[in-house]
């Protein structure tokens, strides 16, 4: 079996060099977001253990899509003992199981307890051997998606079940490693703990930087550029945040238009807005069915099912842009066409009196 020694310099290489890809952003934020909800529930967990509960979560999330009302050890519900991998579990006690009770027997039956020195090269470590050595042992051309999916470092590459292998697939879930990042980007503590274990410092998120051209969709600074021909709209967007601040969405814009008392720009407001709770609920829409075939779906050949429905999810997870770039244009041609009237009307009548 694979040694920490032996790949601690992959891990911190890995790590230096990994930065999210624009199409996971969104799902990445928000599992990072809803771990950091339920800190308080991880850290009794943290508190009996020693596992930091920031590690607890990713593997909540990675397992069970932080639903407390099934196993951490693999996802299985916790109204009885679990039946996939590791099966039978929690030994002691009888079912229903406390998610906390439950949690910490899957720490203890992995030895996580035992560990240590919470580094970032150490919890990567971890966290593969949580969830098996396939990938390292059988395709190690594939860094793990239960690690690095939503980054640089994976593309396509996966187990479909247990045992059967697909060089086409594409992980559709978000990888911890990614997650790990943005949750420390939102939280001192984690920061804290990572760097008294001695890690490197994370990277710095920088999504321009990825070289993935099926998913290089405008940014929010482009579609500013475009919406400056619209006073209102203008100001507000075409200037890009710091990395380390939040980007401005398409519903904070029109939230912020809205605030305007130019007629044109609650005009420009109110499109927005509906734009983005019509692409908001599209994406979700989306997102739902396919997780809902991936679960209905354990064994899926090389046809490139799930890889096509992937594809489809990240044009959806565009941040809305395209959609607002397009919105923009067709609201600025709009008013400039309205303007024009206007003025001709008024010439008309001016001439008229005169």
């Amino acid at each position: 079996m694979p040694t920490f020694a032996s790949l601690r310099k992959n891990y911190a290489s890995l790590w230096a060099s990994m930065e999210t890809r624009p199409s996971k952003a969104s799902d990445i934020n928000a599992t990072a977001a809803r771990i950091i909800a339920n800190k308080s529930r991880y850290a009794e967990v943290d508190s009996a253990t020693g596992v930091p509960w920031f590690v607890v979560g990713v593997i909540h999330a990675m397992e069970a899509g932080c639903n407390f009302h099934c196993h951490l050890h693999n996802g299985d519900p916790l109204t009885a003992r679990t039946r996939q991998v590791p099966r039978g579990r929690p030994v002691a006690g009888k079912p229903p199981f406390t998610w906390k009770d439950s949690a910490i027997d899957a720490v203890r039956y992995d030895g996580l307890d035992k560990v240590k020195d919470w580094s970032i090269e150490r919890i990567s470590f971890e966290l593969e051997k949580f969830n098996g050595w396939g990938y390292n042992l059988h395709h190690p051309d594939v860094n793990s998606p239960y690690l690095w999916s939503g980054s640089n470092h994976y593309a396509r590459g996966k187990y479909v079940a247990d045992g059967k292998w697909s060089s086409t697939a594409v992980s559709g879930q978000s990888g911890a490693m990614p997650i790990l990042r943005r949750i420390m980007d939102l939280d001192s503590e984690a920061v804290m703990t990572i760097k008294l274990a001695g890690a490197i410092p994370p990277p710095q998120s920088n999504e321009e930087k990825v070289p993935d051209p099926a998913l290089a969709f405008p940014r929010t600074g482009e579609v500013g550029a475009v919406a400056g021909s619209i006073g209102a709209i203008g100001p507000i967007m075409a200037a890009d945040p710091p990395s380390d601040e939040p980007r401005m969405t398409i519903t904070s814009a029109a939230k912020t238009v809205q605030a305007s008392r130019s007629l044109w720009a609650i005009i420009n407001g109110w499109v927005l807005g509906a734009v983005a709770v019509f692409t908001d609920w599209l994406q979700a829409a989306f997102t739902w069915v396919v997780s809902l075939v991936t679960d209905m779906t354990k064994e899926v050949d090389d046809s490139g099912v799930l890889d096509s429905a992937q594809k489809l999810q990240d044009w959806l997870q565009i941040d809305k842009t395209l959609v607002l770039k397009f919105t923009v244009a067709a609201v600025a041609a709009i008013s400039i066409i309205v303007f024009v009237r206007h003025l001709r009307d008024k010439h008309a009548t001016e001439a008229r009196k005169s």
